[in-house]
């Protein structure tokens, strides 16, 4: 079973994401850029 991530766990991740996501975008637009480039580095 997996383990649930604490509120400032999730808070990070989510913060990490949304950072990869912006920059991404910004530099390869969407369609250029995949699912395992925004999950990198969370």
């Amino acid at each position: 079973m997996a383990v649930a991530f604490t509120d400032e766990e999730r808070a990070r991740i989510t913060a990490g994401l949304l950072d990869a996501a912006e920059r991404l975008y910004a530099s390869q637009g969407l369609k250029k850029t995949s699912l395992e480039e925004l999950v990198a580095p969370a």
